[in-house]
């Protein structure tokens, strides 16, 4: 329970204010998957070498291209989420008629390998339907993001912070008053209706953030040129 609320309290934040420290969080999350894969990789290439050389070189590479790159990995990162969500409707609409056991990970497994035979796992008459959702959700996540880079930071955010926060308020109010949830929409496409409108919400929300902040950095900026052309200006004393 402490870990959903964890998990609902950054949700929370990232639905409001994730996009205007959209860069540092990109930057932090990579040094810190750098990190994870280099203390693995020894141990899923049989390299008998200290993982913490290839952690620290996977840590600086990974938060200096998050760093440099940021508008890929927010086209990236959208990409990722929007498949996650296409992959988790899909198999909510028809994945109930389909009895399927998620595969157990073993720490010493690579990930290509365990991705892999968790694709083998899923039944077949899924695979073509998550198939092409799942890239058509990536292609338009990605290319969202790269055209239109505010908007793709916004919607990356507020997707990821609603991601967070819907299992957490899930669960409080089922623990709590379950009664409520029974007033919920039945209908799949008023549940998607629902999400996508808080996925705009949230993206609307921060979108006006980043404008007003920027209008403010540019007045101040503008002000303080006018104040330094004006003094410079001014005759000498």
């Amino acid at each position: 329970m402490v870990v959903l609320l964890i998990g609902g309290v950054a949700g929370l934040a990232l639905w409001i204010a994730g996009a205007r420290f959209s860069q540092s969080i990109l930057t932090l999350v990579a040094v810190a998957m750098g990190t994870v894969i280099g203390m693995k990789l020894p141990l899923w290439c049989n390299w008998s070498i200290d993982p913490m050389a290839p952690a620290v070189v996977g840590a600086i590479v990974l938060g200096i291209s998050a760093y440099t790159f940021h508008r890929a990995w927010v086209a990236l990162w959208l990409g990722a989420t929007l498949t996650l969500w296409s992959a988790l409707i899909l198999w909510a609409m028809r994945g109930t008629e389909f009895h399927w056991r998620w595969p157990s990970y073993d720490g010493a497994q690579p990930l290509p390998q365990y991705f892999a035979d968790l694709w083998q796992n899923v039944p077949e008459s899924l695979h073509q339907c998550l198939g092409v959702g799942a890239a058509a959700a990536l292609l338009v996540g990605i290319s969202a993001a790269w055209l239109w880079p505010r908007v793709g930071v916004s919607l990356l955010w507020s997707a990821i912070g609603i991601t967070l926060l819907l299992p957490t308020a899930a669960t409080v109010v089922s623990r709590f008053d379950p009664t409520v949830l029974r007033h919920l929409p039945r209908e799949n496409s008023s549940q998607l209706a629902m999400l996508a409108g808080l996925i705009a919400a949230g993206a609307i929300l921060q979108w006006r953030t980043i404008s007003l902040l920027q209008a403010a950095g540019s007045g101040d900026s503008s002000t303080a040129a006018q104040k330094k052309k004006s003094k410079d200006s001014s005759p000498a004393d």
